[in-house]
């Protein structure tokens, strides 16, 4: 059995035979309108995030988290506390550059999103 990292959009593991290999962990989506802070476009998004159960899902704002029952939080469970703000990605659809954004989770439902100016992306 696999040893990952839980929290990361990918990750290389290592087999029970010392093999490593790389991962890719599952995700959900976030269809969003938002602003790309790297060209500028305002647009329709498709956002990776790892909230809830991670069966690629597909949220918009508005919609009500389905949580995993009785799991920690980087296995799909719900966070102690209301007001949570959870990591997304996204490529942007216009430039195809990506970048990172915030996403707040009120109550169990998406209530924002916004783009994490602090954090780079990948593609340069």
């Amino acid at each position: 059995m696999a040893n990952a990292t839980p929290g990361k959009f990918a990750t290389e593991t290592e087999s029970s035979e010392g093999a490593a290999f790389a991962e890719m962990s599952a995700y959900n989506e976030l269809r969003c309108f938002i602003q790309c802070p790297r060209c500028g476009c305002n647009g329709d998004q498709i956002v990776e995030i790892r909230i809830g159960i991670l069966d690629q899902s597909i949220y918009s704002v508005g919609d009500r988290i389905n949580w995993a029952l009785h799991k920690s939080v980087a296995k799909g469970g719900k966070p102690k506390g209301d007001d949570t703000e959870f990591e997304g990605y996204c490529e942007c659809s216009n430039c195809c550059k990506d970048f990172w954004l915030t996403v707040r989770v009120w109550s169990d439902t998406i209530i924002g999103v916004e783009a994490n100016h602090t954090k780079l992306g990948y593609i340069p």
